[in-house]
């Protein structure tokens, strides 16, 4: 499968033997009888009895603790705005602009593309109360419909509990066009006003390993509250003011940053522009402005000399700053905001 993004996937293979040697009957010498090779898997759809059905539970049972025993959560990611995970120490982190990607050693490829796809997803839930809202079902299924529309659900979204945590799931399955059997799941929870969730989709083939240990992983996020520079508590004003010709307009930005971690930003705009005859003589001029108000509201947190504004839907903004007596200066990407202290 090519698949467009980079991955989170999970490295975790449990194989599990036994056998036992069969004794020779010392009184008569003769070799044991030969052991009963007819003994099978069930084949799918195939009816069982109540004691096969309970030794193949076992065994599923033994292979997913051996599995997550042999997880090594050692490495830590966290999001500006307080969310966190653990992941294994293999694996590499990729950032993108909409979702992160965990590459592991083992990763699958298809002609040199990646060939699973794992990723963690995060967008603001505020008003949300359950992992199953229509609004986050509609998007996970645009997500997927996207990225491998082969893929189809199977399921509406079941409400499970995972670790004392609503976690909300749907499954996919479907065929590649080059014949190769997938499987898709998510997980998504809520956590402090955001919605998180984990994308895996696998070969079929590798897909159940795959799954117990991203429940691992999963079961590992977790929310703290991001720290504040508490010398950006107060309110701020940015001017931007804009010349040309006998246009001229000018840009009021207002920023409050309160202790608890929640901000408001908004602002107004005046602009005019002068009218000349054809002598080039003044003739009038037009003016107008823009009523102000704060239109954006969210949550804001520093780190490492960084400022991270969450606005929701709205998007997020990352800063470099610099602050010095009542003057807060944000650089990035080329460009400059100086804020002057209010109160």
């Amino acid at each position: 499968m090519v698949i467009k993004s980079p991955t989170i996937a999970l490295f975790l293979l449990s194989l599990l033997l036994w056998g036992c040697e069969a004794k020779k009957d010392e009184k008569t010498k003769e070799p044991p009888p030969p052991k009963n090779t007819d003994v099978q898997e069930p084949l799918p759809g195939e009816k069982i009895d109540s004691e096969t059905a309970h030794r193949i539970r076992r065994d599923q049972e033994r292979a997913e603790k051996e599995t997550a025993r042999s997880l090594s959560l050692n490495r830590v990611y966290r999001h500006s705005c307080g969310v966190y995970f653990l992941y294994p120490d293999e694996w590499k982190l990729q950032e993108g602009e909409a979702a992160l990607s965990l590459v592991p050693p083992d990763l699958a490829k298809i002609e040199g593309q990646a060939g699973e796809l794992f990723l963690v997803l995060g967008e603001s839930a505020e008003g949300i109360s359950r992992p199953d809202d229509p609004g986050i079902v509609r998007y996970v299924s645009r997500l997927v419909s996207g990225l491998t529309p082969f893929l189809k659900k199977t399921k509406e979204m079941k409400i499970q509990t995972l670790r004392g945590r609503d976690v909300g799931t749907l499954t996919w399955k479907g065929t590649h066009p080059n014949g190769t059997e997938y499987r898709g799941k998510i997980w998504v929870t809520l956590l402090n006003g955001f919605g998180v969730g984990l994308l895996a989709v696998s070969p079929s083939k590798n897909f159940t390993q795959r799954e117990i240990a991203i429940r691992e992983i999963f079961s590992t996020l977790g929310f703290k509250k991001p720290t504040s520079d508490p010398r950006l508590f107060g309110i701020w004003k940015h001017e931007k003011i804009y010349m040309s010709g006998e246009f001229s307009a000018i840009t009021v930005r207002t920023m409050v940053l309160n202790p608890d971690g929640t901000c408001r930003e908004g602002g107004k705009l005046a602009a005019s522009m002068s009218h000349q005859d054809s002598d080039g003589n003044f003739s009038g001029s037009t003016s107008g402005k823009s009523s102000g108000g704060f239109r954006y509201q969210g949550k804001w947190s520093t780190r490492n000399k960084r400022i991270f504004l969450h606005w929701g839907t709205d998007g997020e903004e990352t800063w470099d700053y610099l602050i010095s007596g009542d003057s807060l200066l944000f650089k990035g990407d080329g460009e400059k905001k100086l804020w002057k202290r209010i109160r």
